[in-house]
């Protein structure tokens, strides 16, 4: 299945949000600014390259024990004589001058184009910044150059790749987020395929459809049938903004095998869940591909199998991700639901009439998927165990042409807010038009959802007697 808002929930839970950016920029404009006070050179040589510009950033995964954010920076900063070792070793000099940076350095990367600060913060957890020693180039068409330690000056357009990544639009920024969560649960990080490769391997067969599952299997699917004529090393893959540029040459032939069948084994695995009938089987499927960031338990799709009807038009449904942030690890949310019925019980009396029925109201639960009939109160019950304060949220959406005769009275798809009622989650609904319905549950706190429950599904049939 599709599954089309648990995709939205996932990019959501894996992209970085207003913490990391917020924290990612402090650093960053801190270091610009000691830098550029440093060469005195101007702030504008000195900017963010790789996947934070160009929006493609994510979150490290879960099942990562070491994972951290990965920032570049890159400083227009480097003598025009100066030899590559002399760039990078100037570069380290001038950081280790400030008291807060030289604590920083990371001492055992000696093979990286760059100097490493290491950062620990409680909010976001750890991440670091690489900065690269640059020099602008005397060759025509090559902005800049960028040392490798022992390798000499490389050529280097990171302006220029950015724009390039940001013109390929939103589908293609979507989906390298998913891929990259992906490679990031099935490669091990010594292992997995460099991002800039990926990113031109994702543009060069990027599937258009427009339901991000599709759009990953097809993408997946169109990778594999390139890469099917080579078999040993890998093809060649230029850059798109330097084509002189194999990005592809270091490559190792064991490191490429392993992507093969990461390709392989992914392709199959999407495949069930793609086809997959089962909204929970398929949720569990895309799980085992992207790990614990893909919500657990599907939304709109879960409807119960006792359910044999079919949503109507939901385009009038508000779409809660345009609301709020929700959180990577949701606390859990579940709905009851009881419907008003009464119990008729027979009574003896010693005058005529002699027998007599009374109506006793009663509380019937109900669950799911359940057909009742109109004019009905069903009552909803919100079950979390997290303390307060905090705020509920509820939406109703109907659905079908009964609800549609009525106009937006009717046709319910608002979020709105609900009080703390004698202590309970509650939410009183009544069955006014025959369709098939839902009901959900947010809970939010500091302006981030952090519990949702999975929709609560009502077949309305008219009342019959």
């Amino acid at each position: 299945m599709i599954l089309e808002k648990e995709f939205n929930m996932f990019i959501e839970n894996i992209s970085l949000g207003d913490k990391q950016r917020e924290r990612i920029d402090s650093a960053t404009e801190a270091l610009t600014s000691y830098l550029a006070n440093y060469y005195k050179i101007s702030s504008e040589k000195i900017f963010l390259q790789g996947s934070y510009p160009n929006e493609t950033g994510v979150k490290p995964a879960p099942s990562q024990k070491d994972g951290e954010y990965d920032v570049d920076l890159v400083a227009i900063c480097a003598s025009p004589d100066a030899s590559s070792d002399e760039a990078l070793n100037d570069l380290e000099a001038a950081l280790s001058k400030s008291a807060d940076y030289v604590q920083k350095i990371e001492k055992d990367k000696p093979k990286k184009p760059c100097v490493r600060l290491r950062y620990a913060d409680e909010a976001i957890g750890g991440f670091h910044v690489d900065i690269v020693p640059a020099r602008e180039s005397k060759q025509e068409g090559l902005p800049l150059e960028i040392p490798r330690r022992g390798e000499g000056w490389h050529g280097s357009a990171p302006q220029e790749y950015t724009e390039w990544c940001l013109n390929q639009g939103d589908k293609f920024t979507r989906t390298v987020k998913i891929f990259k969560r992906w490679r990031d649960e099935n490669q091990g990080i010594k292992k997995e395929i460099k991002s800039i490769v990926l990113q031109v391997l994702i543009a060069q067969e990027l599937c258009n459809d427009p339901s991000d599952a599709a759009c990953f299997l097809g993408t997946l699917t169109n990778i594999q049938a390139f890469l099917t004529d080579y078999t040993e090393t890998p093809p060649t893959i230029l850059n798109p903004v330097l084509p002189e540029e194999n990005l592809t040459e270091q490559w190792d032939a064991a490191e490429y095998e392993d992507f093969r069948k990461s390709v392989d084994e992914g392709i199959k695995l999407a495949r069930q869940a793609f086809d997959e009938r089962d909204a929970n089987r398929s949720a569990e499927l895309w799980r085992q591909l992207f790990g614990d960031s893909f919500p657990a338990s599907p939304r709109e799709e879960s409807i119960s199998a006792a359910v044999s009807y079919t949503l109507a038009d939901t385009i009038h449904h508000e779409d809660p991700l345009q609301r709020w942030r929700f959180s990577a690890t949701p606390v859990p949310l579940k709905i009851r639901a009881t419907i008003q019925t009464v119990f008729s019980k027979s009574v003896h009396q010693g005058r005529k009439p002699f027998n007599r029925v009374e109506q006793i109201p009663v509380a019937q639960a109900i669950s799911s998927g359940a057909v009742v009939p109109t004019s009905k109160k069903i009552y909803y019950t919100a079950e979390i165990n997290i303390p307060k304060p905090f705020t509920v949220f509820w939406q109703v959406v109907n659905t079908g042409s009964h609800a549609a005769s009525y106009g937006k009275r009717g046709l319910r798809g608002n979020i709105f807010m609900s009080g703390d009622k004698g202590g309970k989650l509650l939410q009183e609904e009544s069955t006014l038009y025959h369709g098939l319905h839902w009901i959900e549950c947010y809970i939010v706190k500091d302006g981030i959802c952090i519990a949702h429950s999975d929709p609560f599904y009502i077949q309305i049939v008219p009342k019959t007697g």
